[in-house]
């Protein structure tokens, strides 16, 4: 039994078929339930957020093989993307929930923090946790997942914030997806600048192992390495539309998730 039938048990039967016409599987199952934020864990495994499909999977890049880290009805809810912390605890936001929390690598599961409408890019910068959320007048908040203090607002009013990592200059970059930009934040006093626009709904900012600035494309499926001083635009890549997030492996090999179809491929950067 699949989890589609599992799930939705006497409605999810074979198709009835009109007189003449046959039906047959093509392809086996997915093993993703979508594919949002990935990221590599402290295990070298790559960990792809599954929103719609309520799980966490762990991917072995090199073979294939997969383990699904947190299930379908875990106390992982809705979880859009993930980050680690050197001590490899994994941090999910809960888009769906307003919530993030921490699952550490003996598989217990806390709330760091709640009412956080549309929780969405994660990541773990210098050992500090930031998040920010992906909807009009969005925010950009550092949490403490280690002591009680509240979350600690950096930035506000933002247009859909995204996947969003620290770079080699100390600032925070994020995507600002319906305005087709990428920012930078400094996380001590909030400080915002602009480093490119014209982008077609550019979902992730990331940072190569060599510290090139580099951010997907859905609208386009394009992928661009970005200058962070000129704002020059570089395509390295180009994909089917509906690129939803990107990880560098330690080696600089790029990887992609789709939200379109629940795709997780390895690219290479020749354009």
């Amino acid at each position: 039994m699949n989890r589609f039938t599992a799930i939705h048990g006497e409605y999810a039967g074979r198709p009835e078929l009109a007189e003449g016409w046959s039906c047959s599987h093509v392809t086996p199952p997915s093993a993703l339930f979508g594919a949002n934020g990935i990221q590599f864990g402290t295990d070298g495994r790559l960990y792809v957020a599954q929103a719609m499909g309520n799980q966490v999977t762990a991917i072995d890049t090199h073979t294939g093989e997969h383990e699904v880290i947190s299930p379908n009805g875990g106390p992982i809810i809705g979880p859009d993307d993930v980050a680690f912390d050197s001590a490899g605890n994994m941090y999910s936001t809960e888009v769906m929930s307003e919530r993030v929390s921490m699952r550490t690598p003996d598989g217990r599961v806390s709330i760091v923090s709640d009412g956080l409408p549309s929780a969405n890019g994660v990541t773990v910068f210098n050992e500090r946790l930031f998040i920010d959320e992906h909807r009009p007048g969005g925010g950009l908040f550092e949490l403490y997942p280690h002591d009680d203090r509240p979350p600690r607002q950096i930035a506000e009013n933002l247009s859909g914030p995204n996947a969003l990592a620290g770079g080699p200059d100390g600032k925070l970059y994020f995507p600002l997806v319906p305005e087709g930009e990428i920012w930078r934040a400094d996380p001590e006093t909030g400080a915002l600048e602009k480093v490119t626009e014209g982008l077609f709904h550019p979902t992730a900012a990331k940072f190569t192992p060599a510290g090139e600035l580099v951010s997907p494309q859905a609208g386009n499926g394009e992928v661009a390495k970005i200058d962070t001083v000129t704002g020059e635009q570089t395509v390295i890549a180009k994909v089917r539309p509906g690129i939803d997030n990107l990880a560098f492996d330690a080696e600089g090999r790029l990887y992609l998730s789709h939200f379109v179809d629940g795709g997780v491929a390895e690219v290479s950067m020749d354009g």
